[in-house]
């Protein structure tokens, strides 16, 4: 397929795709059913802003974007902090979308969620629908809740098309200029005023690149990009790395702030006290204590057999949650002080970022918490003292030796650290000839590496510091390009306690990772 076909036929794809997701909401609400859009973290999130933004403008005879006004639109991260603040579940219809369903086995997990939730009330029964533009394999073994007729029309692609479509859909993601990390701080700046405008605020963010806390900046591949990677203290192990992403576009500047922390499981250890100053302490405490008292109440619907997973999931989005809070203080911390008060006066939250991660309840009064903590220029450290370990990669254990093996074998027969990753993500992927069978492609979503783990898988082959600089440039270029998707997720340590931590996985175009030259460009210091 050339590239002018394959552009037409996405985009009438994602026509058709709006058309059938417009009459699925009209048809919820003449039947007296709330719909609740639930955007699949994290590429159709920024899809739907660029259609909203870009697309509908570019096609009038589509349903305009006010359709969506009467919905929630959300990620799956909210589903706990909805529910445990006690929604009818039977009044709302749950449209579950994504760009692309490859296997199904996330969409599986949320559904599944959905249905045992709804089970603490006694005769509830949900409504849940499954929309995607693409298909990759259509899902089986869905939950009895679901619907697939929106997807039943769709053809199935095969695997040379299914690359290309992700491909050009991310690069039509790329053309909103905003993170698909949609789970971390994100300060849009409009409007500074001060003389200052999208160009003297990257000018100001270069001149203090020259400050000894930063590592290296760099500006992304696909342009309008720039991060700066801060330094870490020796002995601090919280955390894998701290970074700022600064976006530019047309509508402004966004910030993204990142200094994710390896956290216990916050089910397991419900009297954990993570924070210590008062705003933050607040700020997590209405958005986790439902949650955690939500567990208490229900424990029956954690069994392990059918609860485990939600279990899991609903401890994921409180990891997120916090992680976001630890984040915003760590910026502030480190970064507020540097940047001028005109800069600084125009940071601003968007409250539909703060939907995505805990849904519409209380929302607009978080959104202006933050807003406040930001203004006032507050932050505070973690109350709880991380325990560092070892554990800092995933693989399912039937597979661990092999993938052992490969990595040191791509490292040292690579001739660039971007090689040597590149090898790893696709290996992930398609060399295993046991992800054809279908009692193992969940195992896909668990192999991983941290910024720690693949720092130790190059760093006998490549010298020096610039190890960990490219592979955070080449990190988020690929998490850009949709190649590699980042997730929390859990793991036991040596010593037997439930960890947290942040890692990759491969993309389905793992095998169009960019090796780009290894004398990249880096920002002027």
């Amino acid at each position: 397929m050339d590239n002018d076909n394959e552009s037409l036929s996405v985009d009438s794809a994602i026509s058709n795709w709006w058309l059938t997701l417009a009459n699925r909401i009209q048809t919820a609400r003449e039947s007296g059913l709330t719909p609740v859009l639930i955007a699949l973290s994290r590429k159709m999130p920024r899809l739907i802003e660029w259609l909203t933004q870009t697309f509908l403008e570019q096609h009038p005879e589509l349903p305009p974007k006010e359709i969506l006004d009467a919905c929630e639109l959300t990620t799956e991260l909210s589903i706990p902090f909805r529910v445990s603040r006690s929604h009818d579940m039977s009044k709302e219809c749950y449209i579950l979308i994504d760009d692309i369903i490859i296997h199904g086995t996330t969409i599986k997990s949320i559904a599944s969620d959905l249905e045992i939730l709804s089970g603490r009330v006694p005769g509830t029964r949900i409504v849940c629908y499954v929309s995607s533009i693409f298909i990759y394999q259509f899902p089986v073994a869905m939950p009895s809740c679901v619907s697939l007729e929106d997807i039943e029309k769709l053809q199935p692609l095969d695997l040379p098309t299914t690359k290309a479509v992700v491909s050009t859909l991310a690069s039509l993601i790329r053309t909103t200029n905003l993170p698909l990390d949609m789970e971390y701080p994100i300060l849009r700046i409009r409007g500074m005023g001060g003389g200052h405008n999208n160009d003297t605020f990257i000018k100001e963010i270069k001149k203090h690149f020259k400050d000894a806390d930063i590592v290296h900046a760099y500006e992304g591949y696909w342009g309008n990009t720039l991060t700066a990677l801060l330094e870490r203290s020796e002995d601090q192990h919280a955390f894998d790395f701290a970074k700022i992403r600064a976006f530019e576009s047309d509508n402004g500047l966004a910030l993204e702030i990142f200094s994710p922390y390896t956290l216990p499981d916050l089910l397991k250890n419900l009297q954990i006290e993570l924070f210590k100053e008062d705003s933050y302490k607040s700020l997590w405490e209405i958005v986790a204590n439902p949650v955690k008292d939500f567990a208490i109440s229900n424990s029956y619907l954690f069994d392990e057999v059918y609860g485990e997973a939600l279990r899991r999931n609903m401890c994921r989005s409180l990891i997120v949650w916090a992680n976001y809070l630890l984040s915003l203080s760590f910026f502030i911390s480190r970064c507020f002080d540097i940047l001028p008060p005109t800069v600084r006066s125009a940071f601003d939250v968007q409250e539909d970022d703060i939907k995505l991660i805990l849904g519409s309840d209380d929302c607009e009064s978080i959104t202006n918490r933050i807003r406040d903590i930001i203004k006032d220029g507050i932050n505070d450290s973690l109350n709880y003292i991380p325990v560092f370990d070892e554990n800092d990669w995933f693989a399912p254990e039937q597979f661990r030796e092999e993938y052992i093996q490969c990595k040191a074998k791509l490292a040292s027969h690579s001739d660039c650290v971007q090689a040597a990753m590149s090898g790893i993500f696709e290996f992930q992927n398609f060399s295993n000839p046991l992800y054809d069978k279908p009692q193992h492609r969940h195992d896909r979503l668990f192999y991983g590496e941290t910024f720690s783990s693949l720092i130790k898988s190059c760093s006998p082959y490549f010298m020096g510091k610039e190890v960990e600089y490219q592979i955070n440039h080449w990190i988020d270029d690929q998490i850009d390009n949709g190649a590699v998707v980042p997730k929390y997720e859990l793991y036991v340590t040596d010593q037997g306690n439930y960890r947290w931590r942040r890692f990759f996985h491969a993309g389905l175009n793992a095998t169009e990772l960019c090796l780009p030259e290894t004398n990249a460009s880096v920002a002027e210091n």
